[in-house]
C-alpha cells in the first residue's frame, strides 16, 4: 500500500473516462496473487459479484469502494492479468489549501418523513433496535424481522406499503443476496439498501 500526491492531465483522462485533471492523492494497493480473469474484470464493481463460495462473501466490498471514491469526485483503476497479480488505484481530489467546514445549511437538510414504511432485516437484534429507533426518530415506520423467511412474510403481508426495504446481507438461513433476489421478482422497482459489518475475507 502506497500514498503518492499526482497531477492528472488532459492525456491520463483520454484513457480514463471518469477522470478529470487536477491534482489527486493516488492511494495503490497491488498483490502477487493469481489476478483476476477478463471475463470478471469488467464486473468486479458489480453488486453481489463474487467469485466465492456461499457464505464467504457477498460481492460489496468493492461496490462500497466504489461508491464511496465517487462520493468524493474520485475514481478507480484496476491493472490486472492472470497469475500477475493485481494493482488498485483509488484517485481522490486534493485539497491545495485547507478549509473550515461550513456549517451545515438548515434550509439544505433532508425532509423530515411523512409516515413512509421501511422493513429493515437483520439477525441481531442490538442492531435492529438501532435502526429501527433511528428511522423512527426521523418519521419513519418500522417493521422488523430477523431472518429473510420472516421478512418475505412480512412483505407479503405489507407489499402494498413498504417504501423501502433495509437488510443485512449476511444471515443465516436465507441471506441478504437471496432476500433482494426474492423481493425483486416480486417487486423489481422497490429501492433495497444492502449493509454488512462484515470486510471482505481475503482469498
Amino acid at each position: 500500500m502506497k500514498a503518492e500526491n499526482l497531477i492528472v492531465d488532459e492525456a491520463f483522462t483520454a484513457t480514463t473516462s471518469e477522470a478529470k485533471p487536477g491534482p489527486y492523492v493516488c492511494l495503490s494497493a497491488a498483490d502477487t496473487g493469481m489476478g483476476i480473469a477478463s471475463k470478471n474484470l469488467e464486473h468486479i464493481f458489480d453488486p453481489f459479484f463474487t467469485t466465492k463460495g456461499i457464505g464467504e462473501g457477498t460481492g460489496l466490498g468493492l461496490a462500497t469502494v466504489l461508491g464511496i471514491v465517487r462520493g468524493h469526485g474520485g475514481f478507480v483503476r484496476v491493472n490486472s492479468r492472470v497469475g500477475q497479480g493485481a494493482t488498485f488505484q483509488l484517485f481522490l481530489p486534493a485539497v491545495m489549501e485547507a478549509k473550515p467546514a461550513a456549517a451545515p445549511d438548515p434550509e439544505k437538510l433532508p425532509p423530515r418523513a411523512d409516515g413512509e414504511l421501511i422493513l429493515v432485516v437483520d439477525d441481531e437484534t442490538a442492531v435492529l433496535q438501532v435502526i429501527e429507533q433511528t428511522l423512527k426518530k426521523h418519521g419513519y415506520r418500522v417493521i422488523t424481522a430477523n431472518e429473510g423467511t420472516g421478512a418475505m412474510a412480512l412483505f407479503a403481508q405489507h407489499q402494498a406499503d413498504i417504501k423501502v426495504v433495509v437488510t443485512d446481507m449476511m444471515m443465516p438461513g436465507m441471506d441478504g443476496p437471496a432476500l433482494v433476489q426474492a423481493l425483486r421478482h416480486l417487486k423489481p422497482r422497490l429501492p433495497i439498501l444492502g449493509m454488512t459489518g462484515l470486510a471482505e475475507r481475503q482469498a
